[in-house]
């Protein structure tokens, strides 16, 4: 095969995954900048697992408040487990930033980081999460 064919055929497939990209990541980054909005309204969120994270884990800390709510969040939307959220973070630029573990703000970067301090989320903080995305929802609609 000569070089001019493999690399239109490499162009073609390099094509094809943007496409892909392109058609999936609009949406996941509009839900993102909903729910963005929503955590900006709504800061008694934070509190709620701020309070969580203090009663169970004294001492210092290597999540924010806002961090872990936003992990939780990406969580339970998608039904991660801890492993592959963590590949996630660590992979996903839209996550990273939506949960502000990019490089300037240090945050997860285990499964066993994610798991300590998702965890320690009270039954009553996870119903205030999912009462506020439910507005959301219900707004949307």
């Amino acid at each position: 095969m000569s070089r001019g064919k493999t690399r239109r055929r490499t162009e073609r497939q390099g094509a094809a995954r943007v496409y892909r990209h392109r058609q999936y990541g609009p949406r996941q980054a509009e839900e993102l900048v909903e729910i963005d909005t929503v955590l900006q309204t709504r800061p008694e969120l934070v509190t709620a697992v701020a309070a969580d994270i203090a009663t169970t884990m004294p001492g210092e800390q290597t999540m924010t408040a806002e961090q872990c709510l936003r992990a939780f969040i990406i969580k339970d939307m998608n039904g991660y487990d801890y492993a592959v959220l963590a590949n996630k973070l660590a992979d996903s630029r839209s996550y990273e930033a939506f949960c502000l573990t990019d490089a300037v703000h240090a945050g997860p970067r285990s499964r066993q980081t994610l798991e300590v301090y998702l965890e320690r989320l009270s039954n009553e903080t996870i119903e205030k999460i999912h009462a506020a995305l439910s507005q959301r929802d219900e707004q949307k609609t």
